[in-house]
């Protein structure tokens, strides 16, 4: 676990948002200018959905109030990306989201641990 906007992720799913972070950001940044869009829809499957997740966060810290507005996300199948304190960060900026998950599906009932995954 390191710390992200406020709370604690897991190393490996920020490394890999890091690796996208900037050039997802300006190219966005660029769509929305342009098309001036009434929400900004964020969205992932499974790791797609945990990055979507810190996603969403770093855009909303990274844009302007009328535009943090706009951000939903969505997930499905995604493992929680970060502590209690992480998704206490989530809930307060990101007013609309859905976190989907089937029953049987293994990888949401995830938890981090400081050493490793365990299933609950």
């Amino acid at each position: 676990m390191v710390p992200f906007a406020g709370g604690n992720v897991h190393s490996g799913f920020l490394d890999q948002y890091l690796a996208i972070q900037d050039e997802l950001f300006s190219k966005t940044a660029a769509l929305i200018e342009k098309f001036k869009p009434k929400k900004i829809l964020i969205t992932g499957h499974s790791l797609g959905g945990a990055l979507a997740n810190l996603c969403a966060v770093d855009f909303f810290d990274r844009l302007e109030p009328e535009e943090q507005a706009k951000i939903r996300c969505i997930t499905l199948g995604a493992p929680k990306p970060g502590d209690a304190m992480f998704s206490a960060v989530f809930r307060k900026k990101i007013a609309i989201s859905h976190r989907l998950v089937l029953p049987y599906d293994p990888i949401p009932k995830v938890r981090m641990t400081k050493t490793c995954w365990e299933k609950r």
